[in-house]
Order: C-alpha cells, then structure tokens, then sequence
C-alpha cells in the first residue's frame, strides 16, 4: 500500500510544501532501492528514506522556486503482489480542523487533517455515496476488494488498532474493546449521579420513554459525569458515539 500527501504540519499549499509518503508491505518484501519517487515528471532524490519492519517513510522538500502548489507527485515502487490488507479510514468533520484518521492493517498511518474541509459533503456519508472513484491526474490502479464495513461515528485510535490485518473471518463486528458501563448513584438530595469511564467521546441521552423516537442530548456533562434532579416518573439513558 502506498500514500503521498502533505508532511504533517503543511497544509500543502505552499510552493515548496514538503511531500511525505509511506509504504506499507504486509510481506515486508519491498526494497528501499526499489522505491522511485516522481515530481512534475521528473524523478527526484529524496531527502531521508528509511525502512522500519513492514513501514517504508520518504520525504522530499521541493525547491521553493517550482510555480504553483498544483504538482504531479507520483511514487512507484515493486509491491508484494497479492497480499491483502486492511485499510480503515475514521473521518470526523465537526472537529477543529476536521480529521481523518488512517491505519492500515492496524498501523497508525496518519491524522490527515490538510484541506478535509474541502471534502465535508464527500465524506459526510450522504445517502449516496461513491466509495471507489479518484482517478484524476493519473492515480488510478487496480485493486480487489473483499469486504466493506461502515460504521456509525468515529473509530478512537484503539479500536482502529484493534481491526489489524485482513483475517479468513472477515472484518470484525465487535473490537475487542471494553464498552463504557452507566453507573447512577442516588444522592442524599434525591439527586442522582451517571457517570461513565471510557477512552474515547460519548454523548450521554435520554428520553422519557422508549416509544418515543427522539433521544436528546443531556446537558452539564462534565469529565464524563452529569448530577441529575429527577423530574418525571421515569426517564432511560444511553451513550452513542
């Protein structure tokens, strides 16, 4: 698997925006000499490129005379034909900047938060959605695909982790990751006290029945933990991602 987007801290817009790639080879059979990485047609020498396991990391910091930041970057190299991976992607377009979380085969790749919001509407998952389709500027290949798992929310970067490498099972349903648990405590005020523990955001709900449709976000949580005077004959709770 390979990758060319800005360096982390460059939004890529600058003329002379440093370019990181990485390679990421499950057979671990890709050589550093095979590795060629091409500028505007031109190939170039980067300045670092180390191998670490299965993890190659280039980077190249363009002269800044070269005239616009709208630049041809390909990377070409000998892959291990074949091999299956497991490419997770996490976006988040409500934070601040939005983010995209990338890991392949439980590897931390990046947290790619250059220009995401440009592509807000794209990756929000509307109804329709094209999940195969960059092809400009001569990025497209072939590539076999197995299976595709979406999901509600955010994957924290555990659970991302804990998808690893392409099994015979197939992507799992559950993580592996330990689900927060609502602990209500009855104050001496006839107040009570849901508090939870867990890694990643949750967003504590309620409604006054289960027949009714509309959960709605409860307020004052703070750290987790929200103090509560009960005002109706009952109430349910629930945490969603």
């Amino acid at each position: 698997m390979g990758e060319v987007a800005p360096a982390p801290g460059s939004e890529g817009n600058p003329a002379a925006a440093p370019v990181e790639a990485w390679i990421l080879d499950g057979a671990a059979a890709v050589a550093t000499a095979d590795v060629q990485l091409v500028f505007n047609g031109v190939a170039v020498v980067p300045q670092t490129l180390t191998k670490t396991g299965t993890l190659i990391t280039l980077r190249y910091d363009p002269n800044a005379s070269r005239p616009d930041k709208n630049n041809t970057v390909k990377l070409k190299y000998k892959d291990s034909a074949g091999e299956w991976h497991r490419v997770a992607a996490a976006y988040d377009m409500a934070a601040t900047p939005p983010v995209c979380t990338k890991y392949v085969d439980g590897i931390k790749q990046d947290d790619w938060t250059a220009n995401q919001g440009l592509d807000i509407l794209r990756r929000s998952m509307l109804p329709t959605a094209v999940l195969f389709g960059d092809g400009d500027q001569d990025e497209r290949r072939m590539l076999c695909v197995n299976s595709i798992q979406i999901r509600a929310g955010k994957l924290s970067d555990a659970e991302l982790e804990a998808l690893g490498s392409p099994t015979a099972a197939g992507i799992p349903i559950a993580l592996g990751i330990e689900q927060p648990v609502l602990e209500v405590t009855r104050n001496a005020n006839a107040s009570i006290t849901i508090a939870w523990q867990a890694e990643a955001a949750f967003t504590l709900e309620t409604k006054p029945s289960l027949t009714t449709e509309t959960w709605t976000p409860v307020p004052d949580v703070v750290n987790d933990s929200v103090t509560l005077t009960p005002s109706q004959p009952a109430a349910f709770y629930r945490l969603r991602r």
